[in-house]
């Protein structure tokens, strides 16, 4: 999902205005966090030519440029009209894992559970736009919107938006404070 929100992002920083948001000086910033990017992965690759250590330290210097990108392709994706697609492409995604593995006989339900999660939120995420943006509401039924429209359902919305918004974060911050536990220290017992 967030491969296509930067590609998203590219589409849009290179179509130009009114296309894109960012200005000058922030398209300069993504450049030079794409060279670093790919210094990053050149010097990995050169250092493997050698000595072959798939070890993750070596991007450690580009954790920067990587962390700008994940927030960029998550800002796209989020968007009604990129939401939408990324949700469907999703779940086809999800669909044909589910029928692959169910041939093979080796059907992993929690990678399918979350994918079709992630695909029905993306897919839904324009609702929780009500408020905000008015181009994916002026596209639903009437009732609804004036359902949407009550302080206690729009509160709500807020509330889910924000939620929406923050998950993914607050997951990568949990798994930071499982990884010790979980990965590292088994490791270094055996």
């Amino acid at each position: 999902m967030l491969f296509l929100g930067l590609l998203w992002a590219l589409v849009r920083l290179i179509s130009g205005s009114p296309d894109t948001d960012m200005d000058e000086f922030q398209s300069w910033a993504l450049g030079l966090f794409g060279l670093i990017f790919l210094a990053a992965i050149a010097s990995y690759a050169w250092y493997n030519v050698k000595f072959v250590q798939h070890q993750g330290r070596y991007f450690f210097w580009a954790m920067l440029a990587i962390s700008t990108f994940v927030a960029l392709g998550w800002r796209e994706v989020m968007q009604p009209l990129q939401g939408v697609i990324a949700g469907f492409l999703a779940l086809v995604l999800g669909g044909s894992l589910a029928l692959m593995q169910f041939a093979s006989g080796n059907l992993n339900k929690w990678n399918i559970f979350i994918l079709v999660l992630i695909a029905l939120f993306l897919l839904c995420q324009p609702l929780l736009l009500g408020g905000v943006n008015d181009y994916p509401v002026r596209r639903l039924p009437l009732g609804l919107r004036k359902f949407m429209a009550r302080p206690g359902i729009a509160s709500a919305l807020t509330l889910l938006r924000f939620c929406a918004w923050a998950t993914p974060f607050a997951l990568l911050f949990l798994l930071d404070l499982l990884i010790p536990q979980l990965y590292i220290a088994p490791q270094l017992m055996s």
